[in-house]
């Protein structure tokens, strides 16, 4: 009797555990609040300039494909219509959008065999996963992504009676909207698909593999219809500015996988190895895996191309964690090594949090004092940090990395290794140059005589008739390792 009470309280508490971890992710998204990613500030940008009436431009001229998921910006412009900050909403958006994928799947662990120790260990799990929930409120469309492909993952995995209609629509959804948020999650949005139609009854699998084929058709079709007519091209203008670097993509993935994730993913293994429809899943999310690969990574840290994957991990994570801790003999000690294997994630949580308090003060300080220097005596600016100096600025930006400018972002090359020479400065009109360098740069005379830039960068520093044209009149420390250094047209 005693034990029957006993199991219907653990039972009762366990009914918790979803909104305990959706807290925990709005908790780490609040401690993470300071980091905002650059790159956020661009469809900021372009969300006040519809508003505004100058259409979809990052400066004046034709419309510009600087937006990699435009599906974002029908939430900021309508935050920006009603007066609020638009990369405030997106920040607040990806973090509801995070914290709802996370507590379905936490749902989803406790409904399985053993599913209070595999959902408790997920919600401990996220304790350690600072980068996740970082990156969810960052203010790019990563938090949205996360929530459309977590509903298409729990959809297509749905094994309760009366859910088939459900999870119809949850990966249907999927298949027309992760095209407008994130390309390289299509192709695991087609496998996730694949997977819900192989589960469904022999009866209806054809017409599952069609309704889905469907789906995929229009949505992929869809984006790059919109690409076409506005921009006149089908290929993001992203992916012309920054080129696949195999190197780099498996690079970026490896770190990523062991910043998000860490031993988190021994229990996925696990998962895999003793489920069928678990192991497709698994294999679903190893397609994604490859198509970040294949795409050459990113530049920011925390491996934000691969937190649209981590709730689906998790869910992988903690199933593995419950069958493996129900089945070993000493399930104690099973569940205290889980335990330890958070450990070292709970460490990058804190350098995380860190990492975002720095970025925050930076801004506020050096950044606006840039800012302001910058609206009050340029007309035209050409730099490489598009996106916070540029947002909100009364000046023109001219995009030396080309990722909101075709001009340049069509131009053979690698990432901010476009060339651009001291004539596209004077087509543009551009009187005040930014430079960023990881060492404190060298100057005399009015001229760079050392720093460490990216190529386009110090191809401008070292060209003699930039020198000529321009002067350094000032030297601004942004950051640790990470300065600016602005010239201005001499008179």
């Amino acid at each position: 009797m005693a034990r029957s009470a006993h199991h219907a309280r653990l039972l009762a508490a366990s009914r918790a555990l979803p909104w305990l971890a959706a807290l925990v992710v709005l908790g780490m998204a609040w401690l993470a609040r300071g980091y905002t990613a650059d790159d956020a500030f661009i469809p900021g940008r372009y969300a006040l300039r519809i508003v505004e009436g100058h259409g979809y431009t990052f400066r004046d001229g034709p419309a510009t494909d600087g937006v990699t998921g435009p599906l974002l910006l029908a939430p900021e412009i309508v935050a920006a219509a009603a007066g609020v900050d638009p990369v405030e909403a997106a920040k607040g958006i990806g973090a509801l959008s995070a914290a709802l994928a996370i507590g379905l799947v936490v749902w989803r662990v406790r409904r399985r065999a053993r599913g209070t120790v595999g959902a408790a260990f997920v919600v401990l799990a996220l304790l350690g996963a600072g980068a996740f929930s970082m990156h969810a409120q960052s203010g790019l469309e990563t938090g949205l992504a996360t929530l459309v492909v977590t509903i298409a993952g729990l959809g297509a995995t749905s094994r309760a009676p009366g859910t088939r209609p459900l999870a119809q629509i949850a990966v249907v959804l999927g298949l027309l909207l992760v095209p407008w948020l994130r390309p390289e999650l299509v192709p695991v949005s087609w496998a996730i698909a694949m997977l819900w139609a192989q589960r469904e009854p022999a009866t209806s699998r054809s017409r599952a593999a069609v309704a889905a084929g469907l789906a995929a058709v229009v949505g992929l079709g869809s984006v790059v219809a919109f690409r076409i007519v506005l921009f006149g091209q089908a290929i993001p203008l992203s992916a012309q500015a920054k080129p696949t670097d195999l190197g780099n993509g498996l690079g970026y993935t490896l770190v990523a996988l062991a910043v998000l994730f860490g031993l988190v993913l021994v229990p996925s293994l696990h998962a895999v190895r003793t489920s069928r429809d678990d192991g497709l899943l698994g294999l679903a999310l190893v397609v994604s895996l490859g198509t970040v690969i294949l795409g050459g990574g990113d530049w920011m840290p925390g491996g934000r191309l691969l937190v649209p994957l981590a709730p689906l991990t998790l869910l992988l994570a903690g199933t593995g964690f419950g069958r493996f801790v129900g089945t070993h003999r000493r399930p104690v000690l099973i569940g205290s090594l889980g335990l330890l294997a958070i450990v070292p994630q709970l460490a990058l949580t804190v350098l995380v949090v860190a990492q975002a308090d720095e970025v925050a003060r930076s801004r506020a300080h050096a950044g606006q004092e840039l800012r302001t220097v910058l609206a009050r005596e340029s007309r035209v600016v050409a730099l490489v940090d598009v996106g916070f100096l540029s947002y909100r600025a009364p000046w023109q930006p001219f995009d030396l990395a080309g990722v909101t400018d075709p001009d340049v972002g069509g131009r053979p090359g690698a990432h901010c290794a476009k060339p651009v020479t001291l004539d596209d400065l004077l087509a543009r009109e551009v009187d005040t140059i930014v430079l960023h360098s990881g060492v404190e740069p060298q100057v005399s005379d009015g001229s760079i005589t050392a720093m460490r830039g990216h190529p386009v960068e110090q191809a401008l520093a070292s060209d003699p008739r930039v020198r000529e044209l321009f002067e350094v009149i000032g030297v601004l420390r942004y950051a640790s390792g990470y300065y600016y250094v602005v010239l201005r047209r001499r008179a």
